[in-house]
């Protein structure tokens, strides 16, 4: 494949072709998912083994033909972050390089990629070139919407989507026993409204903490990292429906708490308890530092990537039949 006088290796085309098609796989299942819910039906959803992907179709497109289509897109993008990194307009530092070519190593060795991709003629190397080009894009993205940047995104917008899609909390889980009589239950409920009253008493959550699981002064032992939050017990908690690993069922209920204020919640699937405490996100400057990163992103990702798209979508692509028709998704 050739785009814009630029020629992508048989190789990467097809390490993208995998990617894409991992993508496309992933969207099947989860709007046959969405559509199975929504139409309430006692039926599982089919697994990965027993979906018949290529019967199914992407924006019109046969599933084939859309995920060769994003892997032309792929390389487009490729194509475009080596020019940035040629005309010196992006970079990435020796540590990041190498944080990269470590995880790409990893999810090659831990993930079981080397099986997938080497099946199929991709090699270590071809893949650690193909990971490297997603810190490009982060490369790129923070030098737009990061501090300084042309799209830069005012602090005042980052924290005030922090305050809205962010909640900071003391927890304390304890999972019901297997055969437990609503007496027993009942009981573990009254346990935690026991610390609930000696937290809004003003006890220190640490004290209670170690009585809860048991711990000795010598068991629980946590240094302080200056670049780390001031309490390390706080728990980040965000929407269970968000991109965030800080995605929570019970978020909703805690963010709709005033700070102090404490409430215990069931699981949704009813096998146990949490004690929620209420923390002030705003009294620790780390939060804000922590997340700014997953904000921009949650702000400004479709943007960046509308924007990056209308770069590559004027680019010539030539096809070399031969390599393009070789592979199969």
């Amino acid at each position: 494949v050739t785009i814009d006088g630029r020629d992508i290796k048989s190789a990467l085309y097809l390490n993208a072709l995998i990617d894409c098609d991992s993508e496309a796989r992933s969207r099947v299942d989860e709007e046959t998912a969405a559509e199975t819910e929504k139409n309430e039906t006692s039926e599982e959803t089919k697994t990965s083994e027993e979906t018949d992907y290529y019967s199914k179709t992407l924006d019109g497109l046969s599933f084939a033909e859309y995920v060769k289509n994003k892997a032309i897109e792929r390389c487009k993008e490729y194509v475009f972050y080596q020019k940035l990194v040629d005309d010196k307009v992006i970079s990435l530092t020796d540590d990041e390089k190498s944080e990269a070519e470590h995880s790409a190593e990893y999810y090659w060795t831990n993930y079981g990629y080397s099986y997938l991709y080497e099946a199929n003629g991709v090699s270590l190397e071809t893949y650690k070139n193909a990971f490297l080009y997603s810190y490009y894009s982060n490369a790129y993205f923070k030098s737009l919407y990061g501090e300084g940047g042309e799209k830069e995104v005012a602090k005042k917008d980052i924290k005030a989507h922090m305050l809205d899609n962010y909640a900071l909390a003391y927890t304390l889980s304890a999972t019901y026993e297997d055969g437990s009589t609503d007496e027993e239950k009942e009981a573990l409920k009254t346990k935690l409204e026991g610390y609930a009253k000696r937290l809004k008493d003003g006890e220190e959550f640490e004290k209670i903490y170690m009585e809860f699981n048991g711990l000795t002064e010598e068991d629980h032992t946590h240094t302080e990292k200056e670049d780390g939050p001031k309490d390390e017990h706080a728990t980040l908690l965000a929407d269970k429906d968000s991109n965030s690993q800080l995605g929570s069922e019970d978020f909703d209920e805690v963010y709709e708490m005033k700070v102090g204020n404490t409430k215990i919640i069931e699981s949704e699937d009813g096998t146990g308890l949490t004690l929620y405490m209420r923390l002030d996100i705003n009294s620790d400057a780390y939060y804000l530092t922590y997340l700014t990163d997953t904000i921009l992103y949650e702000l400004k990702e479709e943007e960046f990537d509308d924007f990056v798209a209308g770069k590559t979508e004027k680019y010539t692509v030539e096809e070399n039949g031969f390599a393009i028709n070789r592979f199969d998704v």
